[in-house]
C-alpha cells in the first residue's frame, strides 16, 4: 500500500512537484503517471525495463562503487563547468526545491514568533 492507496501525502505537494519533475527527466510520462498517479509499485525487472534504475545488483554498495566507477564520476564535482552544467539541465527542479526551502524557512520563523 502507499499514499495513493490512503489518500494520504508523505510530504508538502511543493516537495512533490520536485519529484515529479526530476523524476520526468528520467522516465516516460507513462511511467509518472503510473507511479504518481496510479501508486503502481515497480518491480526489480520493471524498474530496470522502464530505465526506473540502471541496473539491479545483488550488493548494491558494489553495484554503486562499480558504477561510480565506471563512470569516473569522482572529482566531477570539484570542477565547477560540471556543476554549472547539471544546475542549467535541472533549474526547473533546483528552482523548485530552492523555494520549497526558502517557504519552510519562513513558516519556522514564523512559528518561532508565536
Amino acid at each position: 500500500m502507499n499514499e495513493i492507496d490512503i489518500s494520504g501525502l508523505s510530504k508538502p505537494a511543493h516537495k512533490g512537484r520536485a519529484s515529479i519533475k526530476l523524476v520526468s527527466f528520467k522516465v516516460s510520462p507513462t511511467v509518472i503517471r503510473d507511479m504518481f498517479i496510479g501508486g503502481h509499485r515497480f518491480t526489480a525487472a520493471e524498474s530496470l525495463e522502464e530505465k526506473i534504475v540502471d541496473a539491479i545488483a545483488p550488493n548494491p554498495l558494489d553495484a554503486a562503487v562499480g558504477f561510480i566507477e565506471k563512470l569516473r564520476l569522482i572529482g566531477k564535482g570539484s570542477r565547477g563547468l560540471y556543476g554549472a552544467y547539471k544546475h542549467t539541465m535541472y533549474f526547473e527542479v533546483v528552482g523548485i526545491i530552492e523555494a520549497a526551502l526558502a517557504l519552510e524557512e519562513r513558516n519556522e520563523q514564523a512559528k518561532a514568533k508565536l
